[in-house]
């Protein structure tokens, strides 16, 4: 059995429609808090012992835009540092897979 797979998700239409800024920084908390509960409960439902969440988010202050990086972690807190790195490392690889095939077409590389 091999490990689960990552998902990266490309959907160009929905992100443009979530990219815009929440209109105030109070707002953006607001519905990043909503969005931790709802991670709460998926953890809950499908059994996970360790999530870890990273959310970018935008909103309007001051009459500009500013973005914010946050994170939530379920479950054993000394596994997220860990976590994020492992992921790094995958995405990583992926990227450099993706490099090299445009560079090198005619040459598989894994």
């Amino acid at each position: 059995m091999s490990k689960p797979k990552s998902v990266t998700v490309d959907d160009p239409d929905n992100y443009e429609a979530l990219s815009v800024p929440f209109e105030s920084a109070d707002a953006a908390n607001a519905e990043v808090a909503a969005f931790w509960e709802d991670v709460r409960l998926a953890r809950q439902k499908h059994k996970l012992a360790d999530v870890h969440v990273i959310v970018y988010t935008s909103f309007k202050s001051g009459g500009e835009v500013k973005h914010a990086a946050t994170f939530g972690h379920y479950g054993d807190g000394a596994l997220g540092m860990i976590m994020c790195a492992d992921s790094i490392a995958e995405e990583a690889k992926s990227w450099r897979k993706f490099i090299f095939a445009q560079r090198q077409p005619e040459v598989k590389h894994d």
